[in-house]
């Protein structure tokens, strides 16, 4: 898949899929896809007339609970649900949809295009997709999408999680348009708005970092092929002081608490200052649910000075 985000430094997009191939004759057999998507509305969508509908006020509920409920597991407060803002993220996901396209970045020449989609796309974690046999994707299942990465237009990026676990943001907004389009194609947009809320970390962060995952970990918001990932809070007060973090001599480790080293690749990092200011990132092979891994990163240097940190995660059910 091409990328369309590669130089992009805000939000990230995460593409639906089809049925995958073992899912993929029970999908056929059971079309509820049109079904599920009606199930979201207080007033239905009308795509092709570029009418987005209304969805039910569970469904923001849900989202942010959802949210909250994987920031809680990092030690971070919780946000709050921004209606002044909804419109724009109703706005994008409405293009998304009627287009069955993604970017963050829309033209003018899009259908349903509207300054307002324009802003919606810019400012947020973007979610969607098009094709006939495209499955739907529940609340919970799209936040984990978020988390996990695992399906991302710029493999290798950790964009959506960075977005979700900034300890600086304080409200969102959601929009999602799905629907079948005149053609017989399954379509699915969603824009969860990110971007533009920050405050002051009210509380203090176990340990002064993030790490995905951290302590017992639910299996829902884990995926086997996701990277995990390290960042440094520097200061509660000024989200800019947490790029003074230089990863370039760090090493990583992950090992079974009283056994065997895991292998440790794919490590990089950055000091982007999108979502979480600073990103160290890296593959542990073979994880397993149930047991304990226990993560040192060595000699990192923040504000000059060099630190280790230690944590412990396992994932369960």
């Amino acid at each position: 898949m091409k990328s369309l985000l590669a130089a992009l430094p805000l939000a990230v997009a995460c593409m639906a899929a089809p049925a995958r191939a073992q899912n993929q004759a029970a999908q056929d057999r059971s079309p509820d896809f049109a079904a599920r998507a009606v199930a979201l509305y207080a007033e239905q969508p009308d795509i092709e007339n570029c009418r987005p509908g209304r969805l039910k006020p569970e469904i923001r509920t849900t989202l942010t609970a959802r949210v909250n409920e994987v920031r809680a597991l990092h030690g971070l407060a919780p946000v709050t649900y921004n209606t002044a803002t909804e419109d724009t993220a109703t706005a994008a996901a409405m293009v998304f949809a009627a287009n069955g396209s993604l970017s963050h970045y829309p033209g003018s020449w899009w259908r349903c295009f509207t300054e307002d989609a324009s802003t919606g796309a810019r400012l947020s974690n973007i979610f969607g997709g098009a094709s006939e046999r495209l499955m739907f994707i529940s609340m919970d299942e799209m936040v984990t999408g978020w988390m996990t990465d695992v399906r991302h237009m710029n493999p290798g990026s950790i964009g959506h999680r960075r977005w979700l676990l900034d300890p600086f943001l304080a409200t969102i907004s959601f929009g999602r348009v799905a629907g079948i389009l005149p053609d017989g194609r399954r379509t699915d947009g969603a824009a969860l708005r990110i971007i533009g809320s920050n405050r002051v970390v009210p509380e203090p962060i176990e340990g002064g970092f993030i790490a995905y995952p951290f302590g017992d970990y639910p299996a829902r918001f884990w995926d086997p092929g996701a990277l995990l990932s390290f960042a440094v809070l520097v200061d509660l007060r000024d989200k800019a002081a947490s790029a003074e973090v230089d990863y370039a001599q760090a090493q990583v480790s992950v090992r079974q608490r009283g056994g065997a080293a895991v292998e440790v690749g794919r490590v990089s990092f950055d000091n982007n200052a999108y979502g979480l200011s600073n990103s160290l990132q890296f593959a542990a092979e073979g994880l397993q649910p149930g047991v304990t891994y226990e993560v040192g990163i060595r000699n990192v240097r923040v504000q000059g000075q060099s630190r280790d940190f230690a944590y412990a995660f396992r994932i369960t059910p």
